[in-house]
Formats: structure tokens, C-alpha cells, sequence
């Protein structure tokens, strides 16, 4: 499976913020690590829990995902 396809896989299996994970939680971009966007167009994902340093970040505009593993002191671009 390419990662694309793994990636996508992950979302739609992603529904709905629980006690220990954000799904699709608002990303402020706070920082300006990611390239500026108006609130509310970038979404957190968990990897794991909400401790877990590692997150993806969509633009839910453009489809573009980004990863951190430092909870978004820096991200790498996965998909365009």
C-alpha cells in the first residue's frame, strides 16, 4: 500500500475527538511552522493519544498533510 493510500486510510478510519485524542481538532499555526492559512483550514490528528508528540496536520483546504514528531515545533510535508 502506498503511503498515500495509507495516510487517506487513516482519516477516514479518524472520526470524532475522544477524551485522549484529537481527530480533526483546529490547528492555530500559532507559530507560523506551516505555511499561513486562515483558522480553522489546518486539523490535527493524534497518532496515538494526546500526549503523543506525533501528529499529522491537514490543510482541509488543499489536502496537503504534514507530520511532526515535536509537537509541531517542526513539520515534514507527506502528501501535496
Amino acid at each position: 500500500m502506498a503511503i498515500f493510500e495509507k495516510i487517506q486510510w487513516f482519516f477516514e478510519k479518524m472520526t470524532g475527538n475522544t477524551k485522549d485524542r484529537y481527530v480533526g481538532e483546529v490547528f492555530r499555526n500559532t507559530d507560523s511552522v506551516l505555511p499561513k492559512r486562515p483558522i480553522g483550514v489546518y486539523r490535527k490528528f493524534d497518532v496515538t493519544n494526546k500526549s503523543d508528540p506525533r501528529k499529522f496536520v491537514r490543510d482541509m483546504e488543499s489536502g496537503d498533510v504534514y507530520y511532526t514528531e515535536d509537537n509541531g515545533k517542526s513539520f515534514v510535508k507527506i502528501v501535496e
